[in-house]
């Protein structure tokens, strides 16, 4: 597997394993989910029968929840950048995340994942993480962590 992605919500919200899957078929229809069944809050990511990842919906309760705001709190230790204090405000107030990481195949063909991010943005307040590049709004880079 490759990259990870994370959308961090950061109000209250209804958002579950099924509601990524409606979105993801919202963007696309070929996206399905197939759900993991040792692990209902995780599945694979399919476009047209081709994995395209894994996908985790963590809630503020889940310990991996908390291990991965802490993992992030930590990587931006040694950033300095004044948007870096609004980051951490919304790490703070982050109550889900939605974890994928990418195939092979799913980096390649990234653009067809990339309008899903759209749709969270335009449903969940919140940000978006990439490993080794940063955090994002819906419009603009909030913060490099490369």
């Amino acid at each position: 597997m490759g990259d990870f992605i994370r959308y961090i919500l950061t109000a209250e919200n209804d958002l579950t394993l099924a509601l990524v899957e409606a979105g993801l078929k919202e963007v696309d229809p070929e996206f399905a989910l197939m759900p993991d069944q040792a692990a209902p809050n995780s599945a694979d990511v399919l476009y047209g029968g081709e994995i395209y990842g894994d996908v985790e919906v963590n809630q503020r309760e889940d310990q991996v929840f908390s291990e991965d705001i802490e993992d992030l709190r930590d990587e931006l230790e040694d950033i300095e950048d004044e948007r870096k204090a609004q980051v951490l405000e919304m790490l703070g107030a982050a109550t889900t995340m939605v974890a994928l990481q990418l195939s092979e195949l799913g980096h390649e063909r990234y653009r067809r994942v990339d309008a899903f991010w759209d749709w969270l943005f335009e449903r969940y307040p919140g940000l978006l993480q990439i490993d080794e590049e940063g955090y994002y709004s819906q419009d603009e880079q909030l913060l490099a962590t490369d």
